[in-house]
Formats: C-alpha cells, structure tokens, sequence
C-alpha cells in the first residue's frame, strides 16, 4: 500500500495536478480517493516525507515540497554512509546534475516559463 500511495502521489504531480507548496487533501478525503485505509496512507505519506517529497506543517496539513530537496537530510547522510562517499561527492555531483537540468528546462520551456526562470535567477 506504501508503493500505491507514492505512485498515486507522483501521477498527481506528474499529471500537474499537485505542485510544489500544494496542501494535500485532508487525509480522510486522500484514504477514500485511494481506497486505502488511513493507516496505509499515512505509512505512505511518512515515505514520500522521509524522500523530501511532502512536509507536514503541524495544525497545517501536508504539503508537496516548495524548492530543491536539501542537500543536507537524513536520507543522503544515511545513503552517503551506506556507500562511503562525502558531503562535498554528493554536493558535486547535484551541481552537475542541475546544470544540465537547467539547460534542458531552459531549452524546453515555453516563453511564460523563460520568463519565470529570469525572474527567479534575478531574485538571486
């Protein structure tokens, strides 16, 4: 049920359906849309939480992550010590990975999204 509920999650996302900063719907309201019990969604929830995917806000709700995952998170330490490779591999590696990410965004994009992207590196 874990899996269904990060498949379902990343149709949403995929689907444009849930975008980062979304709250999620109330978990009642999520657990009959999936037609799971709450306890399975939640199991679900604390996954895509413990990825970087959702973060829940206390008294808030839960939301799809606004912005880059953190370079620093208890599931990249624990991966970095599983397989012996530092902070600063891992740092380099993501740089060289949202360069070309970027580039391939920035070819893709349609003139609205060019405008956010100059927006946003004008911001910085």
């Amino acid at each position: 049920m874990t899996e269904r509920v990060i498949n379902q999650i990343r149709a949403l996302i995929q689907e444009g359906k849930l975008r980062p900063g979304d709250r999620l719907p109330a978990e009642r309201d999520l657990a009959r849309q999936l037609r799971i019990s709450r306890a399975s969604l939640r199991a679900g929830l604390r996954s895509l939480a413990a990825l970087g995917v959702l973060v829940s806000r206390h008294g808030s709700g839960t939301f799809i992550a606004d912005g880059p995952p953190a370079l620093v998170s208890e599931p990249l330490n624990l991966l970095a010590a599983l397989h012996g490779f530092t902070a600063e591999q891992m740092f380099e590696a993501r740089r060289l990975v949202e360069v070309a990410i970027a580039g391939l965004a920035a070819e893709n994009a349609t003139p609205d999204q060019l405008r956010i992207m100059a927006e946003e590196v004008s911001e910085t």
